[in-house]
C-alpha cells in the first residue's frame, strides 16, 4: 500500500495567497541563536542579501515515523502569507526503509511544486525514548538530503525557541500551535497540528529574519 500526501490549498496546483492574520501577543523571542545555517544562496542570481530577505518563500517540515507534516510559507516585507501545507503520511504497513522512501518522495513533490528556498527543521530533542530517537533522526536525515539536493538554505532551531517565539510560552501543547496559526495566517480550518508545527517554523523564520533584517 502506498502512503498519501494530504494538503490544505486548491487541488492539485497549492498555491494560495491568504491574507495574513495580524499578529498578536508575544509572537517571537530573539534571544535564541540559529542552531545550523547553510551557505547563502541568493534565489535569484545577483539579488542582494537585503532583497533575498525581504522576499523568499520557506518550507517548514515537522519530521515524524507516521506523520511528517509541510507548511509553506512566502514572506513579503514582514507579514508572511501562506502557501500550502499538509502532511506526508506513510502506510501503516510499511517497514521502515519504505516510509523513508515516501517521505523523500512527498517532500521532492512539494519542493518541486512551490520552489522554496529555505528549509526550516526542528532541532532533535534528546530526551525521547532511544529508539524513538534513532527512528526520527532517519526521518530527518532524509528531509535534511531533499533540502541540500534542491539547494535550500537550511536552518535549524529547537522545538522550545519556536514554541516561545510564537506562542509566548516554551511549552505551549499542540492545540496552541494549532491556535495560533489558523490566527496569524487566517486558516481557520487548520486541524492537524503536524502541519501547524511545520507552519510555526516558517513563521518563525519568516519574523526572525525581518528583525535581523532590521538590526542589520
Amino acid at each position: 500500500m502506498i502512503g498519501s500526501i494530504e494538503t490544505t490549498g486548491p487541488p492539485r496546483l497549492l498555491r494560495m495567497d491568504v491574507r495574513a492574520g495580524l499578529i498578536t501577543g508575544a509572537l517571537f523571542s530573539f534571544n535564541g541563536s540559529f542552531i545550523r545555517r547553510a551557505a547563502r544562496r541568493s534565489s535569484k542570481p545577483g539579488m542582494s542579501r537585503i532583497e533575498h530577505l525581504a522576499a523568499m518563500t520557506i518550507l517548514g517540515v515537522d519530521p515524524g515515523t507516521n506523520v511528517t507534516g509541510y507548511g509553506i510559507v512566502r514572506k513579503n516585507g514582514t507579514a508572511p502569507s501562506h502557501v500550502a501545507s499538509g502532511v506526508i503520511r506513510p502506510a501503516k504497513t510499511a517497514g521502515m526503509a519504505r516510509r523513508l522512501w515516501e517521505v523523500h518522495a512527498g517532500l521532492e513533490a512539494v519542493i518541486r511544486e512551490h520552489g522554496p528556498t529555505v528549509m526550516v527543521v526542528e532541532s532533535l530533542f534528546h530526551k525521547q525514548n532511544p529508539q524513538s530517537l534513532m527512528k526520527l533522526s532517519q526521518v530527518r536525515g532524509v528531509i535534511l538530503l531533499v533540502g541540500e539536493a534542491h539547494g535550500l538554505d537550511i536552518y535549524e532551531y529547537a522545538p522550545m525557541e519556536i514554541k516561545t517565539g510564537i506562542t509566548g510560552y516554551g511549552r505551549a501543547d499542540k492545540d496552541q500551535m494549532v491556535y495560533m496559526m489558523s490566527r496569524i495566517l487566517d486558516l481557520p480550518n487548520l486541524k492537524s497540528a503536524d502541519e501547524a508545527d511545520a507552519l510555526a517554523m516558517a513563521v518563525y523564520h519568516c519574523h526572525r529574519c525581518s528583525f535581523n533584517r532590521m538590526i542589520s
